[in-house]
């Protein structure tokens, strides 16, 4: 599956966001990329200052906002990778993915314990198929 150029940039962003974050920390690497000019006119207002998950300030914590249709749950198996090597350095991290609702969590967990689903496939290729889904 083909990532669209909007998806692309999305990712891209938050492999900025990662990496800067493992260096600067959260807070600036936020603050930095939001700063961009391309970036605020992208954002349109909706950035606000950084703020931290309660006594978890180092921990990287950001949304990334994508229309309905917008291949959010890809996006979401995407960034597994993308944090793994940005900012984690580790081959194979452990993962918790949070839903807000029982019907989502049902069908993304479908999703990914199927080997031939595109978004389990994706994971499959990108930790060379070392994926456990519980």
């Amino acid at each position: 599956m083909e990532l669209k150029d909007y998806q692309k940039e999305t990712l891209n962003t938050l492999r900025r966001f990662l990496a800067a974050a493992r260096v600067e920390g959260p807070g600036t690497a936020y603050e930095a990329i939001v700063a961009e000019p391309e970036m605020a006119k992208r954002l349109k207002g909706f950035a606000g200052s950084y703020k931290a998950l309660n006594g978890l300030d180092e921990t990287p914590y950001v949304c990334l906002r994508l229309p309905t249709g917008g291949g959010k749950t890809l996006l979401a198996a995407e960034s597994i990778r993308l944090a793994a090597r940005s900012y984690l350095r580790r081959p194979y991290p452990l993962v918790l993915w949070m839903v807000p609702s029982d019907a989502i969590k049902t069908q993304t967990l479908e999703a990914l314990k199927d080997r031939t689903h595109a978004y389990r496939r994706r994971l499959d290729e990108n930790f060379g198929g070392h994926v456990r889904v519980f």
